[in-house]
């Protein structure tokens, strides 16, 4: 059955009350624009890390720990994490009010994964200008 014989079947007050709000409520722009810069900006990295590297492992490797270094100030984690770093995470739900102490017990278990997972919620903490940021730090290196 198509849409919208199904839409026809529904009570008009279903359709005015629950279906056409939504449809009249635009996302909010700057939402719109943080979602285009995540995707073109993680898609521009794979990339660039797999024109690098052969291995598919070896490049999501080596995208990964370079984006730790960026959050951490282009420093390496087994120095420690930055005060940045740890409040870049803390724009997360998970650790907003969460103590540094518990994001620093995260982070030092989360450095050692590197997965495309690990990649896009590195990628998400970041900013539009952030990420802009990053590329061009990632092109210095």
């Amino acid at each position: 059955m198509e849409l919208s014989q199904l839409l026809r079947k529904l009570p008009d007050e279903i359709i005015r009350e629950n279906i056409l709000p939504f449809s009249y409520s635009p996302q909010n722009i700057y939402l719109l624009d943080d979602i285009e810069s995540f995707v073109s900006s993680r898609d521009y990295l794979i990339d660039l890390y797999s024109n690098s590297w052969a291995n598919i492992n070896h490049n999501l490797f080596w995208l990964s720990n370079d984006i730790s270094r960026f959050l951490n100030d282009n420093t390496s984690s087994s120095n420690g994490f930055s005060l940045n770093n740890i409040d870049k995470w803390r724009r997360l739900y998970m650790f907003r009010d969460k103590s540094d102490y518990v994001i620093i017990s995260f982070l030092s278990n989360y450095t050692k994964r590197k997965s495309i997972i690990d990649i896009n919620i590195s990628l998400g903490i970041l900013t539009p200008h952030e990420r802009t940021r990053l590329i061009d730090f990632l092109l210095n290196i």
